[in-house]
């Protein structure tokens, strides 16, 4: 369902689809449960592969990327990628766009997950923000609030960076906040790495900040329950899920990170996306259920070394934090989605369509 505040002729730049048309871009709506496509015509797509989505906007890579908002069909050019040094064109899920509008200047932060780096709208280049800070080597993610960075690294660790004195200034880094979870979460401890993968979000929450750790195992099938040691996955070309959730939340007094066991009326919605929260009370609609998490496939590792197409994109779903169960958010019968799927929030409480 597209946003309310859109002109008449706006609403219909998406199309009803019946069956998938290789020429054009898919939306799957979570309220209607129906599919739109939008024409190649209306998405000047190219060569270029999309890497994420943040606040409505499309982020698309290629030598020269920009970020394309596919409700209003609005795009902006961004510095070239050549332009920041060591990045190797492989990055995925890797920028994180953030939006202020302060006297009508729009300022756009992007941030590489695996080389931290900021461009703001109109720049010529990047700003190589790892050469002149302590930041770690890559992150897993990372989230902007209240002009606040928290950029969670490869070590789980959580960084949270200044940016509030000006746009081009420096960052200051505040704190860090070491991964005390998986010290005390005996279960997480239980799952052999050779065995399953794990990947972590961080989100802010009604105020709060949220860690969330994903545990995907390696399967033969759909139905089998038995995973896959590592050595052996190319023999038999091994596909993989997602099994559980655990969430945890920063406690900023004692900087320590506590599980909880309930999200309340919230969703959360993690994927290639930015990770983001967004309130289910008052939704009205059976798709978007409270006390869930919405995924979709992030598994970029896998996805590329999967040579013969086994693998890729399907791994998404609802996970229930109350039964822990994981239902189906888009049935589909390919096990393969390729370009993977991810969320787009064309409004600031709604979160829609899947893109695939």
């Amino acid at each position: 369902m597209l946003p309310d505040d859109l002109e008449e002729e706006e609403r219909y730049t998406l199309s009803s689809l019946s069956e998938h048309d290789y020429g054009s871009s898919c939306f799957y709506s979570l309220s209607d449960e129906e599919r739109y496509t939008l024409s190649s015509n209306q998405w000047k797509l190219g060569k270029t592969r999309c890497v994420g989505s943040s606040h409505g906007w499309l982020i698309l890579a290629e030598d020269q990327p920009y970020i394309y908002n596919p409700f209003r069909g609005v795009s902006i050019q961004l510095p070239s990628l050549r332009s920041f040094p060591g990045f190797t064109g492989n990055d995925r899920k890797d920028i994180y766009s953030h939006t202020d509008n302060d006297d009508d200047l729009q300022v756009e932060y992007l941030l590489f997950t695996h080389l931290v780096s900021a461009g703001w709208i109109g720049d010529s280049k990047w700003t190589d923000l790892q050469a002149a800070n302590k930041f770690s080597l890559f992150y897993m993610d990372v989230i902007w609030c209240q002009d606040h960075l928290y950029a969670l690294s490869h070590k789980a660790s959580v960084e949270i960076w200044d940016f509030s004195s000006s746009a081009s200034s420096v960052p200051v880094k505040k704190m860090e906040i070491e991964p005390t979870f998986f010290e005390t979460e005996v279960e997480l401890k239980e799952l052999s790495r050779d065995l399953y993968t794990n990947q972590s979000y961080i989100v802010e929450a009604m105020g709060e900040i949220l860690l969330v750790v994903r545990y995907i195992g390696q399967f033969v099938g759909k139905e089998d329950c038995v995973p896959v040691p590592k050595k052996d996955r190319s023999l038999y070309g091994c596909t993989y899920t997602t099994l559980k959730f655990w969430v945890f939340k920063l406690d900023f007094a004692r900087t320590v990170w506590e599980e909880i066991e309930s999200l309340g009326d919230l969703g959360l919605f993690l994927g290639g996306n930015h990770s983001l929260s967004l309130s289910t009370a008052g939704h009205g609609s059976p798709s978007c259920r409270q006390n869930s998490i919405y995924f979709t496939d992030a598994n970029w590792s896998e996805m590329d070394s999967s040579h013969w197409g086994w693998a890729g994109g399907h791994d998404m779903g609802v996970f229930n934090m109350e039964d822990k169960s994981i239902k189906q958010v888009y049935k589909t019968k390919s096990p393969v989605i390729q370009p993977p799927p991810f969320w787009v929030v064309p409004g600031q409480s709604t979160v829609e369509t899947v893109l695939y």
